[in-house]
């Protein structure tokens, strides 16, 4: 199910008393708790804030490639880093949209 995900900035804080990191959006309050039980929760809560800023970035590069006239060259030729960044950053896309 593909929808707008709530709008940005979102921000990494840490919760009142020391609580767990919290993923927040403005007025919209906090979207997200941060599971503590994980590797680096703080790292965590850095990464997921940054989402709607990646994907941003995500589409404008591939919009970038999209324009360059790779043509069909396999991902083997001097084209082959731009291609193997498209696909990756199309597959990003589609996760992150639910597409």
């Amino acid at each position: 199910m593909e929808g707008r995900h709530t709008a940005g900035p979102w921000a990494a804080e840490r919760g009142d008393m020391g609580g767990p990191w919290q993923i927040t959006a403005g007025p919209f309050g906090t979207l997200a708790t941060v599971n503590t039980h994980g590797d680096n929760p703080e790292a965590d809560a850095r990464l997921m804030s940054a989402a709607p800023d990646l994907l941003a970035a995500c589409r404008a590069l591939v919009e970038t490639f999209e324009l360059a006239d790779m043509g069909d060259e396999p991902e083997d030729s001097e084209y082959g880093d731009g291609k193997r960044a498209l696909l990756a950053g199309l597959a990003a896309i589609a996760k992150a949209t639910g597409q």
